[in-house]
């Protein structure tokens, strides 16, 4: 079964907002590197990278607000 990195990251925006649910996936990805875990290693990049998406998105809405 394939863990779905979008419904991660939504699951993690709902619980803890944008900016700390990045902070979350950060240590969820160090614990995968700490226990060698590479799957989750690999299913937290994915989420990383999303959120990083999302993040930028809301930082390119915020400038284009203030202009």
């Amino acid at each position: 079964m394939r863990i779905n990195a979008e419904d991660i990251s939504s699951k993690l925006v709902e619980e803890h907002g944008l900016n700390e649910a990045y902070q979350v996936a950060l240590k969820g990805a160090a614990e995968a590197v700490r226990t060698d875990d590479n799957y989750s290693l690999s299913v937290m990049r994915e989420v990383k990278a999303n959120l990083r998406g999302k993040i930028d998105e809301q930082v390119k809405a915020s400038e284009t607000q203030g202009s």
